[in-house]
């Protein structure tokens, strides 16, 4: 019996992230997920896609901001400094920070790939983690297996943003049988790199089925 042949990998390198290269990235995941029988999964992950990356370009921004502010990122008080102006000041005004990226090689690589009979979605960034940073991620992806759904979104710690992005992807891991394990947050060198690693034969079973749930409760738009 002739085996099925795998789909090619994707990986997109950028420094900002235009709509035009979300597009891209979007496109070309869904078709990597119907070539595996999970277009259902598409719209699914399509949002936690969305929620890494800009999860990734707020950390090289961040980094672009504090450089600028001339704060040490990894001074506790420069941090609180910082942190109490960064959203509102990028918020009103993000296209400096954007034009430093490239210039400093703060890229933003995403690839996905099926190694070892699971799917692996990968975002990485070229700023270096912070420890505050990461117990602010595990616990919103903590949060969703602890509490409903009502109860997880209503305790969110907003303070940094992304808190509601980051539950959802864990409720929505959650209603797929799966745990917060699934999602690694690493450390290396320079890097902050975060994967979605999903056992295919976890996936394929009632896909429909899961994911019908998820969208009945409100938890993904489509």
């Amino acid at each position: 019996m002739k085996k099925s042949k795998l789909p090619a990998p994707i990986e997109i390198t950028a420094y900002t992230l235009p709509s035009q290269t979300e597009r891209r990235i979007h496109e070309e995941t869904a078709a990597f997920l119907r070539s595996l029988g999970l277009e259902d999964l598409a719209d699914g992950l399509s949002y936690c896609v969305s929620e890494l990356l800009v999860n990734a370009q707020k950390a090289n921004i961040k980094r672009a901001y504090f450089q600028e502010k001339q704060l040490r990122i990894t001074n506790a008080a420069d941090y609180r400094k910082g942190m109490e102006t960064f959203k509102a000041d990028t918020m009103d005004n993000i296209a400096p920070y954007l034009e430093l990226q490239e210039p400093a090689g703060r890229y933003i690589r995403f690839r996905v790939i099926v190694w070892h009979k699971t799917l692996r979605i990968e975002v990485r960034n070229k700023a270096r983690l912070l420890s505050q940073e990461y117990r602010r991620m595990h616990d919103k992806l903590i949060r969703a297996y602890h509490y409903d759904a009502e109860d997880a979104l209503e305790r969110i710690d907003n303070s940094e943003g992304a808190g509601l992005g980051l539950t959802i992807i864990g409720l929505f891991l959650n209603r797929l049988g799966l745990s917060e394990e699934q999602l690694f947050i690493r450390r290396r060198g320079g890097e902050t790199r975060i994967c979605l690693s999903l056992p295919l034969a976890r996936l394929q079973p009632h896909v429909q089925q899961l994911v019908s749930h998820v969208v009945e409760d409100g938890l993904i738009e489509v």
